[in-house]
C-alpha cells in the first residue's frame, strides 16, 4: 500500500475567526443595507455604509468603534426615523 500523501496527511489550518471589530462592521452594514431597503430617507443607515468604508471609518479602534456604533445605534433601531 502507497503511504499517503504529506498534503493529505496535513491537518488542515484552521479557518481564522474574524476579529470582534470585523465582526461589529459587518453586522451594522449588513444591518444598515437590510434597513434601506424598506426605509430609503433613514440617513443614519444611509451614510453609515459609507463611512464604515472610509479610510476613518476603518481607522477606528475597537473603542471607538464601539463608541461610534452606540451613536449609530437610534438610527438602526428607530427604522422609520430620517433622523
Amino acid at each position: 500500500p502507497a503511504a499517503p500523501s504529506p498534503a493529505a496527511a496535513a491537518p488542515s489550518a484552521p479557518t481564522p475567526t474574524p476579529a470582534p471589530t470585523d465582526a461589529l462592521i459587518k453586522k451594522l452594514k449588513e444591518s444598515a443595507a437590510d434597513i434601506l431597503t424598506r426605509h430609503p430617507g433613514n440617513r443614519c443607515c444611509k451614510y453609515l455604509i459609507p463611512y464604515l468604508d472610509s479610510a476613518e471609518g476603518k481607522a477606528l479602534n475597537d473603542s471607538d468603534l464601539e463608541i461610534f456604533r452606540r451613536c449609530v445605534q437610534t438610527g438602526i433601531d428607530n427604522e422609520d426615523s430620517g433622523l
